[in-house]
């Protein structure tokens, strides 16, 4: 059971990490909603800061019927030596039209920020929910860009 989770926890982070690469040439089925992006605080943060990122869900997050909905952030930027430039979080179950905030800093990083420009995404992830002991079939859809934004870090 243990490598059947670590497989299904290692094919959303693919498939997450292939929504980021689509995202970049424009897809997306929540193009609208997008729009309503991401925001960063602190505002102009530096390469020791814990960043929040907050959207408004435009769904609910939990079980709705036989899928399991949720949002994933995705942070991409420069990579160093000592420091740290891309990362995948998972959000919080949260009821439509709720704030969900995601934090990240060099305790979830395991170091400090890099210096440069990043992109932030949000992402709405689908996979199946099944009761215990039902075959359950194994898939994880990217759903949409739900927000997302630019940021900078600075020294």
């Amino acid at each position: 059971m243990r490598c059947r989770t670590r497989s299904s926890a290692a094919a959303i982070v693919a498939t997450i990490a292939a929504a980021a690469l689509v995202a970049g040439c424009g897809g997306s089925s929540h193009g609208s909603s997008a729009s309503k992006g991401l925001t960063v605080s602190p505002q102009h943060p530096h390469a020791s800061s814990n960043i929040t990122f907050s959207f408004t869900a435009p769904t609910r997050a939990g079980i709705v019927g036989k899928v399991i909905d949720s949002y994933s952030l995705s942070v991409t930027g420069p990579a160093g030596a000592n420091c740290k430039g891309s990362q995948e979080r998972a959000g919080s179950p949260v009821a439509k039209g709720a704030t969900e905030q995601i934090s990240l800093g060099p305790a979830q990083l395991g170091a400090n920020w890099c210096v440069g420009p990043y992109t932030a995404r949000v992402f709405e992830i689908q996979r199946p929910y099944c009761k215990p002991g039902v075959l359950c079939p194994q898939y994880v859809r990217v759903a949409g860009i739900v927000a997302k934004t630019s940021f900078s870090i600075t020294s």
